[in-house]
């Protein structure tokens, strides 16, 4: 199991991995067509330019290799909240009274692959995408007791309101 992370102080308690490599996901140090599968957690939102990054695992893919993801969808309502405020200090404030997160933790995001029309259009260069599942996960915004039993409610409204990993 190997690895990519942009700096190696967010990987250094990670004890799951065999080789872990400092990379950009834009330009992957690895030979073409080398894994069966790649796998990325709550990465998409934070890209640029996932076009670039889809063809650079596409590249590391070996044929009918698979691409396995989770990412918030961006029609999540507390998402859509923050976008709406569009605060960078607003979002500094938040993180860390919610989570504890300092600046120098937060990675800026873009949304441009967190939606399924999205996704399956910037990837159908590169991919035959064969099976969407849309996972609910109440993680982000259940802080205490109170917080988890609204998001249950809500992830019971249509889906523009709830939050949507697929």
């Amino acid at each position: 199991a190997v690895g990519v992370d942009v700096a190696p102080e967010y990987t250094k308690k990670n004890i799951c991995l065999d080789e872990i490599q400092v990379a950009s996901l834009e330009n992957l140090p690895f030979e073409s067509n080398k894994f069966d599968i790649v796998v990325s957690l709550w990465v998409l939102e934070h890209l640029e330019n996932p076009t670039r990054v889809l063809n650079e695992i596409n590249r590391v893919l070996k044929p009918n290799g698979i691409l396995m993801f989770a990412t918030p969808n961006s029609s999540y309502l507390p998402l859509k909240m923050v976008h709406i405020i569009n605060s960078v200090r607003f979002n500094r404030l938040l993180n860390k009274c919610l989570f504890g997160r300092d600046k120098d933790e937060i990675f800026s995001t873009y949304y441009r692959a967190n939606s399924l029309e999205n996704f399956k259009k910037i990837s159908k260069e590169f991919f035959t995408v064969e099976e969407l599942k849309l996972n609910s996960d109440i993680s982000y915004t259940s802080f205490n007791e109170f917080t988890y039993l609204v998001t249950k409610k809500l992830l019971k409204l249509p889906s523009i309101f709830t939050k949507i990993t697929f």
